[in-house]
């Protein structure tokens, strides 16, 4: 079906709000082009508080797994104060910003989203009926509110919807490392219809999506170096399992994605874009690349494990 044949959304923004992308003078160097999007990132976990009910919520409850022994629910509370997050990126001539959705805020329970997820394979519209019976209202509120708030200052968002935290029911680190997360079986599955959700809940509002931020700090991080969730060190076996798993979800959620959202803000940076009026989905991962040197340059060995670094964290 059609976009349009899709239920009310609990939240209706209101009619599209004309973008204008005006270029600015950051620097004696000149403006950017017209179009040029200019803007900061942020996840959720690290910035809205009160997402205890995820992998990163029991980590941080785990004695010696953050220093000090922080939270991030003692950060800047982004979920009460975006509008004040908003007004400083206009402050500082931004006119873009890549945020996150997260998945435990909408659908805080396992059984909510068993609901939604039961109903992947059906029609989008019939989809959307049991997913937005069961997502938590106010958690779909807040995102539409932001999204409303970004087009009134004329910002353009960009929308991840995996920034390193799973609801903790999708990666619970009491159980077995090989049952949870993304080395589960399901978990391809499950981000299809995370990310089918969010095109069709608010793709009205969003043109530029990322599916997956850094993958390969999941691995690094999680599974190599033990410093993320699930802190299980030098596993290689799971790591494989990881990336494969994470390679098909972006897949699946790109798919997903162009499917749910079939509509073009008006105005948006790529509206020009081919003379069709912009494209409603923009698709993409965030990657995270470093440059790897041999620490003995010329020293053989050396020279090949930079090689072998780079063509991991890189390619």
């Amino acid at each position: 079906p059609a976009a349009d044949d899709l239920p009310p959304a609990a939240d209706v923004p209101p009619a599209d709000v004309p973008l204008t992308i005006e270029p600015f003078d950051p620097s004696p160097r000149g403006p950017f082009p017209p179009g040029f999007l200019w803007g900061s990132a942020t996840a959720p976990y690290q910035i809205e508080g009160g997402l205890e009910r995820t992998d990163w919520g029991q980590w941080e409850r785990m004695p010696g797994r953050v220093l000090n022994g922080d939270r991030a629910s003692d950060g800047p509370q982004s979920y009460t104060q975006f509008e004040a997050d908003l007004d400083a990126l206009v402050a500082t001539h931004q006119n873009a910003y890549r945020l996150g959705f997260d998945w435990s805020r909408l659908f805080p329970t396992r059984a909510q989203w068993d609901r939604c997820a039961a109903a992947r394979t059906r029609p989008l519209a019939e989809f959307m009926t049991e997913c937005r019976a069961a997502a938590d209202p106010a958690g779909v509120a807040y995102y539409h509110r932001v999204l409303d708030a970004m087009a009134a200052r004329r910002l353009v968002p960009m929308v991840t919807l995996y920034h390193f935290v799973l609801p903790d029911y999708l990666h619970d680190l009491s159980m077995p490392y090989d049952t949870q997360g993304f080395v589960r079986d399901g978990i391809v599955d499950d981000f299809a219809a995370w990310s089918r959700f969010a095109g069709a809940e608010y793709g009205r509002q969003v043109d530029w999506w990322i599916t997956l931020n850094e993958p390969l700090v999941i691995a690094a991080g999680g599974y190599l170096q033990g410093v993320f969730p699930p802190g299980a060190p030098l596993n290689f076996d799971r790591v494989r399992r990881l990336v494969s798993n994470m390679i098909r979800a972006h897949a699946r959620g790109y798919d997903a994605l162009h499917e749910a959202d079939t509509f073009a803000v008006a105005g948006n940076a790529d509206a020009g874009v081919g003379g069709t009026g912009g494209r409603p989905a923009l698709v993409s991962i965030a990657t995270h690349n470093r440059v790897f040197r041999a620490d003995r340059p010329g020293n053989e060995a050396d020279e090949a494990g930079a090689r072998a670094a780079s063509y991991v964290n890189n390619d």
